[in-house]
């Protein structure tokens, strides 16, 4: 067996010098086999069977999608031997409303009810101008009459015309009457096939991708058409479901990775094998080139400085910087992770059409022990909420994106996780909790003035914060409060001795902010103080936001 491989727009090889100059065009059918979808755009990869005489010929694969990236398709496949790719072309063709065998069908079934409604209208024409007859010789009966008695005919001859007369008529409007209900379903039909014709996407320009081979001898086989296109992307969302160790077990966490998909390149992928990559093939793929800044001393033209030229120095600057600015067009999966990508293989077949939206697809889902907590930040709300604190041992780092938060099978709302490193802690929060109650009050606050020579401004404020555990068991809870800093050596923010020594300052490095952590007792009610005294120059104002 060998591999046949072409890559880029074209490539040529020479073959036998035998072969026929005249290359034969050969349609052939494909199907998409599998996409790759990366952040933004994706790569899709059709089979191409084909059947061969010796001598030149030309695979011709129709209707691809224009937005495809030429440079970046691929022909590669394997062939019995004697087999050579010349050359590949894609061109663009016109929309051909004619080419789409659905929409062809659903004219020609319109066309076929449109037929037998004409055929209707005759009959119905038909029909009236019978039932015009009849009523004509109605409207003659008592003419007729008066003749028949003066001629000795009798009465019998008149009942057995008038008989004759009525049945014909009551033939006629049944006639009429049928081919009315014929009518109404026709056109009920008509209405519905209409509908399905509009539904169907409107006739696109697409490419042609030609294919020019050789072979020494009749071969077949199958080629793999490969091609990049940028109407394609995938971004990360989670489902994570939060056990509380209600039900007498551990607190954990499930974090389930999905993926939404959405694709509008103008080609339906059914059943396609899916692969999900991080890579980011549009993204550029090497750092921009930086140009260097020359300093010199600026020049004046004190006569007419708006018509002055620029210095050669300042000229090639502009230039260099118009060209960098130029430069700067501005069922789960199973996991493959390599040191610079992470691919999600979807089991099983995907189906995803065309400009229909997003389809969410389960990729990866991993349980973990969790540490179970209720915050507080009673200056901003009186709320509580319960938060849970966990590592994934998985390799794959967890991409940003949104998150729909269970807790205790209950949905209590999304948020948006951060990007995490593999082994490093991820928090998030699972609601309200309305058996922890918080309260801050402001107990006092105290401005004035000290000393004589140089006095003093002081503003001293006390807070109380109330922690109510109603829970049966003992929870662990974390209040968040703050205290002004100063970075200004005349203004000394002071703790003062009543307040509560907080276990953490300065959380995640925001300076003034504070936090109390301790482990209530179930029913446990405990008092925080966060008392402090700023002073200053009386001389100047200070200011704080509350």
């Amino acid at each position: 067996m060998r591999r046949a491989l072409l890559s880029g727009v074209a490539l040529s090889s020479l073959v036998a010098a035998a072969l026929p100059a005249v290359a034969q065009d050969i349609p052939v059918a494909t199907t998409i086999e599998a996409v790759t979808v990366y952040p933004q755009g994706a790569l899709v990869t059709r089979h191409v069977p084909f059947s061969l005489p010796a001598g030149a010929a030309t695979l011709l694969v129709p209707d691809l999608p224009v937005g495809i990236d030429s440079s970046s398709i691929r022909i590669e496949g394997v062939t019995g031997g004697g087999l050579e790719i010349r050359s590949v072309e894609t061109r663009q063709a016109d929309a051909e409303p004619d080419s789409d065998p659905e929409r062809v069908a659903l004219l020609d079934q319109i066309q076929t009810v449109e037929d037998q409604l004409a055929v209707l209208d005759d009959r119905s024409r038909a029909a009236e101008g019978q039932r015009s007859f009849i009523d004509n010789l109605i409207a003659e009966v008592p003419t007729g009459f008066a003749e028949l008695l003066a001629a000795g005919n009798g009465v019998a001859s008149w009942q057995s015309g008038i008989q004759a007369i009525g049945v014909a008529l009551a033939e006629v409007n049944e006639t009429l009457r049928q081919i009315e209900l014929q009518r109404r379903d026709l056109a009920e039909e008509l209405a519905d096939l209409h509908e399905a014709l509009d539904a169907l996407p409107a006739p696109r320009p697409h490419l042609e991708v030609r294919i020019e081979v050789g072979a020494a001898a009749a071969a077949e086989g199958v080629l793999s058409l490969a091609y990049a296109v940028g109407a394609a992307s995938w971004q990360p969302a989670y489902d994570a479901f939060l056990n509380t160790g209600d039900d007498g077990g551990e607190p954990g966490v499930e974090l389930v990775r999905k993926a939404e998909v959405q694709q509008a390149t103008g080609e339906d992928w059914s059943e396609v094998a899916m692969v999900l990559s991080t890579a980011r093939p549009s993204g550029g793929v090497k750092a921009p080139e930086l140009g260097g800044t020359l300093v010199s001393f600026q020049q004046t033209y004190p006569y007419a400085p708006s018509a002055a030229p620029m210095p050669r120095d300042a000229v090639a600057a502009q230039e260099m910087a118009g060209g960098l600015a130029g430069r700067f067009d501005f069922d789960e999966a199973k996991a493959d992770f390599g040191n610079f990508r992470a691919d999600y293989i979807i089991e099983g077949p995907v189906t995803i059409t065309t400009d229909t939206g997003e389809r969410s697809l389960r990729i990866a889902s991993e349980a973990a022990d969790a540490h179970v907590s209720i915050v507080s930040t009673p200056r901003v709300s009186a709320e509580a909420y319960l938060q849970a604190s966990f590592t994934l041992e998985s390799a794959a780092a967890v991409l940003a994106g949104n998150v729909s938060l269970f807790r205790d099978g209950a949905y209590v709302g999304s948020d948006s996780i951060a990007f995490t490193n593999p082994g490093e802690e991820i928090d998030l929060g699972f609601g309200a909790d309305d058996q922890v109650k918080v309260t801050l009050t402001e107990i006092s606050r105290q401005t004035g003035t000290q000393g004589f020579l140089s006095s003093t401004g002081t503003d001293e404020r006390r807070y109380q914060i109330e922690v109510v555990n109603n829970h049966g068991i003992p929870v662990e809870i974390t209040i968040y409060d703050r205290m002004p800093y100063s970075e200004n050596e005349q203004i000394v923010v002071r703790r003062l001795p009543s307040a509560t020594a907080p276990t953490e300052e300065n959380v995640e490095d925001r300076r003034g902010v504070l936090a109390w952590t301790y482990e209530y007792a179930a029913g446990e009610t405990r008092t925080i103080n966060n008392d402090f005294v700023v002073s200053w120059p009386s001389n100047q104002n200070v200011y704080w936001a509350e």
